[in-house]
């Protein structure tokens, strides 16, 4: 039980407390999110900001739960939960292991400790792999660039930029086998960073950037996908 102290001139009056937030329990809330799927469940690892420890207020928590055959992404808010098929972790496309190796690199085991590093080992990516996630990516620029080559210099450029942080925290990746890009570095990026939250929150607006704004990122990334691809 607990108490709440009031100003002794309340003394009298009806007051209502209310709960504004209730604290986290990430496992019980993981638990209850996915018990349907429990019986089918290997392993249940938090990753992102949570398990680096470096989260703020409106942070998501993201876990990957990995499962016998499985494959789904929930979201309950503040959750998104990646569930993964295990026999898919060694068939699954190099941009797709690159993304779910570096989840699992600062991975914090809410089941499954001793399988850790078994899906880690699976998801390794060899040279060839890194060589067709740089490909990707590639393409992922050209898309960028077309579409700001479709825009006016006065018109704003519209669909680029969940794309391209996408491909910024896939250089990254590539870089340093794991996400080093802080949030002071991605808010840096001003608009850019901003529609990809609110696109990544399911939010409806319109994704639009300044045509100047489009062309210096997609330079910027640019000129890091040659220099790591070189």
């Amino acid at each position: 039980s607990s108490a709440v102290v009031l100003p002794k001139s309340w003394q009298g009056s009806i007051v209502l407390v209310k709960q504004i937030k209730k604290p986290l329990n990430i496992s019980t809330d993981v638990l209850e999110i996915i018990k349907d799927y429990l019986p089918e469940v290997n392993g249940i690892y938090l990753v992102g900001s949570h398990a680096r420890n470096n989260q703020i207020d409106d942070s998501d928590i993201d876990v990957v739960v990995i499962t016998n055959k499985i494959n789904k992404i929930i979201k309950s808010s503040p959750y998104e939960i990646i569930m993964v098929n295990q026999e898919s972790l060694v068939t699954l496309q190099p941009i797709e292991k690159l993304t779910l190796n570096s989840m699992l690199v600062d991975a914090k085991p809410l089941l499954g400790k001793s399988s850790l590093s078994n899906y880690q080992n699976k998801l390794k990516l060899s040279k060839l792999d890194k060589s067709e996630c740089y490909k990707r990516l590639k393409l992922s620029l050209d898309n960028i660039k077309t579409l700001i080559d479709l825009t006016k210099e006065n018109q704003h450029v519209r669909g680029i930029s969940y794309s391209s942080i996408l491909v910024l925290r896939a250089l990254d990746i590539l870089k340093n086998d794991k996400v080093t890009l802080t949030r002071e570095d991605l808010i840096s990026l001003g608009e850019i960073y901003r529609n990809y939250q609110e696109i990544k929150r399911d939010i409806n607006f319109e994704d639009d950037i300044s045509h100047d704004k489009a062309i210096d990122t997609y330079q910027n990334i640019l000129e890091k996908w040659k220099k790591q691809k070189n």
